[in-house]
């Protein structure tokens, strides 16, 4: 009912707090009534957000026609505000029970295969780009025990709602980032040297491993995915590291 393209807003619970992630400093919100409880648009409404809600069945030109900032929705066991995330993955074999499996699509193959896996392991919401890409691979996401949660490009959301999961700890750090063809490990072993000589205890994340202070965590690529990021940012500021 809703064009897939306007479904831009994305709501977590985590175990401490209510979030909410709109693009940008979107402030009008579009609710979508799917039996959800009324006090979802009073919490919002709490953080200064303008919400308007509307009937499951709305049409898409009604609902577009005010050009809202976003567009919250599901389907599954109830809304996503109601749901407790326990951790934010891309590898459906990492999900835990309260799990957000989010399916990226990649030059080798496509996370949307791997939503049902993701369920059956425990993932209590997906975050996907489209209602085909689930179908495709056999997703019965109308029928799902997991909240379902569409948007345009899910590894840009994957990136604020990782961000937003784990408390932006990328703001409560001081960051260095070191971009380059080559030498870009040398020049962050240099300056993590650099740092430790002057008494600063120090984090990095690179191609040979990930550092929280002297602990070593096996990397898989030079870039970790938003959510490994975010997590090992986090972890950081959990041990007391400010670079």
């Amino acid at each position: 009912r809703i064009k897939e393209d306007a479904v831009t807003g994305v709501v977590l619970k985590t175990s401490t707090k209510e979030k909410y992630v709109l693009p940008g400093n979107g402030k009008r919100v579009a609710l979508m009534d799917y039996g959800a409880k009324r006090n979802i648009a009073r919490s919002l409404n709490e953080r200064g957000m303008e919400v308007t809600v509307y009937p499951a069945d709305t049409p898409a030109e009604e609902v577009l026609k005010d050009k809202p900032d976003g567009i919250m929705l599901s389907n599954g066991p109830g809304d996503p505000a109601e749901i407790e995330i326990t951790s934010i993955e891309t590898d459906n074999r990492r999900c835990i029970a309260g799990s957000l499996f989010v399916c990226i699509k990649g030059y080798v193959t496509d996370g949307h295969r791997y939503a049902a896996a993701a369920v059956a392991s425990g993932a209590a919401a997906v975050l996907a780009q489209s209602r085909e890409a689930l179908a495709e691979y056999g997703f019965d996401w109308e029928h799902s025990k997991a909240a379902v949660i569409f948007c345009p490009d899910t590894r840009w959301a994957l990136s604020g709602v990782s961000a937003t999961f784990y408390g932006d700890p990328s703001q409560k750090l001081r960051l260095v980032g070191v971009t380059g063809t080559k030498g870009k490990t040398s020049t962050t072993y240099m300056l993590r040297a650099i740092y430790q000589a002057a008494g600063l205890e120090t984090g990095l994340v690179g191609t040979i491993c990930n550092k929280i202070g002297e602990e070593e965590i096996p990397s898989e690529r030079t870039t970790p995915e938003a959510n490994i990021l975010q997590e090992l940012l986090f972890r950081m500021l959990e041990r007391k590291i400010g670079t």
